[in-house]
């Protein structure tokens, strides 16, 4: 199976994108801002995945080079990049 690289890939969309990457048996290296517990709680869920938790702020150009570095280091290429991450909007804008 193939390595995916997933920003933001702990909560929300991404979650489910990661849950679902892993339960068709891929490995996965997800990216998380702040909530490190939120990341530990999916490699708990999945005691036999090959997950690599990686902090990254994903404005941060030499946090996304490390996260990538890490995430080749780990599982050779990346076949699949999901830029998930992005700010969240509290107030939608009518237009």
């Amino acid at each position: 199976m193939g390595h995916a690289l997933i920003t933001a890939g702990t909560k929300g969309l991404g979650l489910k994108v990661t849950e679902g990457f892993i339960n068709e048996g891929h490995s996965v290296s997800i990216t998380y801002f702040k909530d490190l517990a939120r990341a530990e709680q999916l490699q708990q869920k999945f005691p036999k995945a090959s997950i690599e938790i990686i902090q990254a702020d994903v404005c941060n150009k030499h946090d996304l080079t490390n996260a990538v570095q890490k995430a080749v280091k780990r599982f050779g290429t990346i076949d699949y990049l999901i830029n998930n991450a992005g700010p969240f909007i509290f107030e939608r804008k009518n237009w």
